[in-house]
């Protein structure tokens, strides 16, 4: 967390207060307004590169031209309170290249203030060796104060950094600025920003914002409630410093609220605040419009709307959001299912569209689903609850004046026939005057999973197979016969597509005698009719010269994965030579059923019609009568008999469709009860039907724990053994009219062996397990009067068993005995220390790898060697010795087991190993020194630090070596060694390193050391009084002040005449003056004077030295 000084820093800004002087910055949000960061030699950046934490001010201070640095903050008109100021702030110095922490002597930071806009700068601190903590981390720097002396009440306040630097390549951070007087005063009022007073539709999640007051605030509390000065909804919370609040529940609807933000410090809070009054959004679920759903497939009714002129609510959509503009519906869930769909509406795409549930208020369907870019202009709901209400949210994520129609339809004929094993059937169906009329079904995408067409059929010129549908036809009448189909979003009540094409491919296969048989392999070019792969919402194909009771079978794909509706429909019904297909496939007016079936009738004009009214003929009055309560166009039933359907359009047109329900009578089959075996008695099981005259044929087939019995196809059975016996009867009635209706029972004909059943388990194999219970568990007897005889000779319910073999049991219960037995195997796994599994090696002919197990000889086992996934059929002992490097897979098995061991060893050969000597310093430098009054000199240490960096490696996999000059140094084996020079002279040493992984090694490259410690030609460093540059050419002929310059830093000298002329001037000066002025001249021996002005204080001259110097001249 950033570090907390004086008041929390979570917001980003200088700031300005009321009869106080403030700065607080952590630079989060950049560089402040009115801050400069480019004043100085060197650029601050703000960042978060290395930083303290989020953003830093940092600068990097490197090269011959940037010598200093300043960061300098805006100026603060007139506020000072005449109280001291204080200052904290955290900061770090790291070196630029590897970010480690920089060592003393970089030089210095001062922090300055100015009363008059930086005309005069004033130093009230500064950092250097003597208070400088080395890290590279940030640390807190020491506090600094300014007296309330030098800030008199009203003045002006501005403040900088200036880095001044004595060494090359590190970085100066500053960061979490904390600056201020003492407070006088509460801080001033603050209102909100984002929400003005008496604003309306206000979003029920929305956060609060207000600005920073003057008066140096430490945080604000809040209150919030529904009447003026209320706190119902937020009783005085206290958010700290933080400028934005977002209260843990959502407001609510069509509400009023009431808002005050209340700022305080040390001093006290701000009073007589304003509040500011706003009123919520309203439920958009109360603006809802009511949309009753088409009972079918078509869309009868539709609803039109607009997003003109709408704005958009704060509910929460996954998908095409953020809403800009949106338009409610609600609608009574029909059925369990519904599509929702927009038509009708101007641009490419349609509005989007969710689904909420009207008691939750959660989100359940979005209309971007499957894998098309989020193009569907209709949402599919499913396993909604009939009689809940929902809403339907259009909406769009921009400015919108789109028009538009909904649609909102109940989906029929759903079927299960993605493959072609389920081809559902389907036909071109035509009116009571025998006019054509399609037959319309929602597409692949409603009821089908999103996949793809199956393995096995040739699928001609369908490039893909999304979301297949399989259906199949029959021929009704010979002829041509013309195909027409149409896939869109929506179609009206007459059939016609009303909404936006969708993309429809299909191919058809045929002519087959029976559908049943024909898919995989069997659909190839041999038998295709027609194809179609175009990008079109229509197809077309016929059938030429089919013939009377043919089959074909037909593929439809749904390429746009896009909710909708198929119409399929011949084109040329009733025209001369063209033939028909079989409705009665699709809509068949008989029904057939088996004993214990639910049978479901279903209307041909479900999708039309508005009213039902079911009946059932009553053979006694020869009347229908009426069946109450259903008046859906669907009835099930478990009756036979006639049943009648009257159905009603909305101008009370009817139409009658009759049933016909014929239901097989259940055989009737005498079962004893309680069948029982015992000491070798026989027994007849006896499945003869009392009822056998009501079928035409009568088919058995005996089982016997369900397994066929061979011959056992009679209506009875002699057996001898008990077990669990059951017959399946076929029971058949023919009629030349129709297929067979072929029923299939099965009734059980359980026989027990003394009354009861032992089971003991079934046969087990096991590797390494402990010792195994084996019980008798006995069903359908009592089991308080069994003996029990184990073969081991125990007598108890129970044994434990750990050698492999066969255990019997016999089990008696009123002399009537059961025996089972049951095999156990104990197998035991080899025990394998293959030692190191991965082997990183130099040389392959050194390895070997040893699978010999500790339990088990060579003679009982047998080996199976692998390399990469490759057996080494060659291999089957139970050492290897590697030829080459890769993954070592061995599988050890003893004989006859399938215990087995198995084994990886990896052997990498590496060749990658890399390692490059770096220096924290520069090794070619030169250190200069002065001597004492006593010409003692006062030597600097050199002191760099080399480090091993390494390629493909990690250092602790790695031995290390180092050499100086070729010769190994003792005892430095890290990934480092200090290098250190502390004597006068000249020194060049080479150093490398050489490191080893097991046994492969790599050597680094040869760094040179070229260091020079040595006096200033000024060995004295005295600031000279005489010049002679005419008689001593090259000693005393200059003003060298070399030793100054890096002691200080020399800001400028200038040179006077006795007259106070200025004759020389230089900035930056280190030894360049020899007697000569501005121009180049020579000046006149003689007496002159000058002025030194130091960049830092000098610990012997201060910050500015005055003095004479004496020029002669021959």
């Amino acid at each position: 967390m950033k570090k907390i000084l004086l008041i929390t820093l979570l917001f980003c800004l200088p700031y300005v207060g009321y009869s106080q002087i403030g700065v607080f910055e952590n630079f989060n949000l950049g560089l402040p307004s009115g801050w400069q960061a480019n004043t100085g030699m060197g650029n601050f950046m703000i960042d978060d590169v290395a930083s303290c934490e989020g953003q830093s001010a940092r600068v990097t201070l490197t090269g011959f031209f940037i010598t200093n640095a300043e960061l300098t903050s805006k100026n603060i008109v007139g506020q000072s309170n005449g109280t001291d100021f204080a200052l904290n702030f955290d900061y770090k110095i790291i070196d630029s290249q590897d970010e480690s922490a920089f060592p003393a002597g970089w030089g210095t930071a001062e922090v300055q203030y100015s009363l008059d806009n930086g005309g005069t700068w004033t130093t009230f601190g500064t950092i250097d060796d003597s208070n400088h903590t080395v890290s590279d981390a940030c640390a807190a720097a020491p506090e600094f104060t300014i007296p309330a002396a030098d800030l008199p009440a009203g003045s002006d306040f501005k403040m900088r950094w200036l880095i001044t630097k004595n060494a090359d390549n590190f970085r100066f951070y500053i960061d979490n600025v904390s600056g201020s007087q003492v407070l006088n005063d509460a801080p001033d009022c603050t209102q909100l920003n984002n929400i003005n007073n008496g604003e309306t539709d206000v979003s029920v999640t929305t956060g609060l914002t207000w600005s920073e007051p003057d008066g140096l605030p430490a945080g604000y509390k809040i209150s919030i409630g529904t009447t003026s000065g209320g706190t119902d909804f937020a009783d005085n919370v206290d958010v700290g410093p933080s400028l934005n609040y977002t209260p843990p529940n959502s407001f609510e609807f069509s509400t009023d609220y009431y808002v005050t933000v209340t700022a305080y410090n040390s001093v006290g809070d701000a009073v007589s605040c304003d509040e500011v009054m706003f009123t919520t959004e309203d439920d958009p679920f109360d603006v809802a419009t009511e949309v009753t759903p088409n009972e079918g497939n078509f869309c009868v009714d539709l609803v039109s709307s607009t997003l003109s002129g709408t704005n958009a609510s704060s509910f929460d959509v996954s998908c095409g959001g953020p809403a800009v503009q949106e338009v409610w519906f609600q609608f009574t869930a029909t059925s369990d299912k519904h599509i929702s769909t927009l038509l009708n509406y101007a641009g490419f795409n349609a509005p989007s569209q969710a689904v909420y549930d009207g008691q939750t208020a959660q989100e359940l369907f979005c209309s971007q689903e499957f894998n098309n870019g989020g193009d569907s202009d209709a949402v599919v709901m499913t396993d909604l609850v009939i009689g809940n209400t929902y809403y339907i949210r259009a909406f769009s994520d921009s400015a919108s004046n789109t028009d538009f129609d909904l649609c909102l339809t109940t989906p029929q004929f759903g079927e299960d026939n993605e493959s072609c094993a389920d081809a559902a059937p389907f036909c071109a169906p035509y009116d009571n005057d025998g006019n054509a009329e399609p037959l319309v079904f929602p597409n692949g995408y409603f009821y089908l999973n999103e996949t793809v067409a199956e393995d096995g059929p040739d699928y001609g010129c369908l490039g893909s197979e999304p979301n297949p549908a399989w259906y199949f036809v029959q021929v009704q009448e010979s002829g041509n016969i013309s195909f027409n189909i149409t896939q869109n979003t929506a179609f009206d009540e007459d059939g016609n597509p009303i909404g936006d094409g969708l993309d429809v491919d299909f191919i058809a296969y045929g002519p087959f005698e029976d559908p049943e048989g024909q898919c995989g392999a069997a659909l190839d070019s041999s038998v295709e009719v027609d194809c179609s792969y175009l990008p079109a919402p229509v197809e077309d194909f016929t059938i030429n010269n089919a013939q009377e009771g043919e089959y074909y079978l037909v593929l439809i794909t749904n390429y746009n994965q896009a909710p909708g509706y198929i119409s399929f429909g011949q084109t040329n019904f009733g025209e001369a030579d063209a033939g028909s297909t079989n409705c009665d496939l699709v809509f068949n007016s008989t029904v057939k059923g088996c004993p214990g079936e639910t049978v479901t009738l279903t209307s041909e004009f479900i999708n039309v019609q508005d009213g039902f009214q079911w009946f059932k003929y009553n053979e006694q009055t020869d009347e229908w009568d009426l069946i109450p309560g259903e008046y859906e166009g669907t009835y099930e039933t478990t009756e036979s008999g006639d049943y009648k359907l009257n159905s009603f359009d909305s101008n009370f047109v009817q139409e009658v469709e009759i049933f016909t329900v014929e239901f097989q009578p259940e055989p009737d089959v005498t079962v004893p009860t309680d069948m029982s075996l015992c000491n070798g008695e026989l027994l007849t099981l006896d499945a003869g039907l009392g009822n056998a005259a009501e079928y035409s044929d009568i088919n058995y087939q005996w089982l016997l724990d369900g397994n066929d019995i061979a011959d056992g196809t009679s209506s009875t059975l002699d057996i001898n053994e008990s077990g669990n016996y059951s017959v399946l009867i076929e029971t058949i009635n023919t009629s030349p009219t129709s297929d067979p209706h072929i029923c299939e029972t099965l009734i059980e004909f359980p026989v027990q062996g003394g009354d009861f059943i032992v089971d003991i388990g079934q046969d087990e194999v096991f590797c390494d397990a402990d010792t195994q219970t084996i019980t008798a568990n006995i069903t359908d007897g009592d089991a308080a009067n069994a003996t029990y005889l184990w073969s081991t000779g125990e007598t108890t319910e129970s044994i434990d068993v750990s050698i492999s073999g066969v255990y019997d049991v016999e089990v008696t219960i009123d002399g009537c005995s059961v025996t089972e037995n049951v095999e156990y195997i104990f197998n035991e796994s080899p025990v394998i220390d293959l030692g190191e599994t991965n082997i990183v090696s130099c040389d392959i002919a050194s390895e070997m790898i040893d699978a010999t197990p500790s339990n088990y000889t060579d003679a009982e086992v047998t080996y199976e060697w692998y390399l990469d996934g490759t057996l080494m059929s060659a291999e089957t002992s139970a050492t290897l010795s590697p030829s080459d490097y890769g993954e070592y897979k061995v599988i050890v098995t003893p004989n006859g087991t399938g215990c087995s061991f198995e084994g990886i060893v990896t052997i990498q050969e590496r060749d990658d190993l890399g390692v490059e000597v770096t220096s924290s310093l520069d090794l070619n430098t030169t250190l200069n020194y002065c001597e004492d009054n006593s010409g003692n000199p006062d030597i600097p240490t050199y002191e760099t630090t080399l480090t091993a960096e390494l390629m493909n490696a990690d250092a602790s996999d790695v031995t290390f070596k180092w050499f100086q000059n070729g010769m190994e140094m003792s005892g430095e084996t890290s990934s480092t060694i200090t290098v250190t020079y502390d004597n006068d002279g000249a020194f060049s040493d080479e150093y490398s390193v050489e490191i080893s992984i097991q046994t492969c090694t790599a050597t680094s490259n040869t760094v040179s050391t070229n260091v020079e410690i040595s006096p200033y030609e000024n060995a004295g460093c005295k600031i000279t009084q005489g010049l002679s540059p005419d008689e001593t050419p090259g000693e005393n002929d200059k003003l060298d002040l070399a030793f100054l310059n890096d002691r200080a830093g020399i800001a400028s000298l200038e040179v006077f005449d006795r007259n106070g002329r200025s004759v020389f001037s230089l900035n930056d000066y280190v030894d360049e003056f020899n007697g000569q002025n501005d121009d180049g001249d020579k000046l006149v021996g003689g007496t002159y004077f000058y002025v030194i002005k130091l960049k830092k204080e000098d610990p012997i001259f201060g910050n500015e030295k005055k003095g004479w110097i004496y020029i002669k001249r021959k």
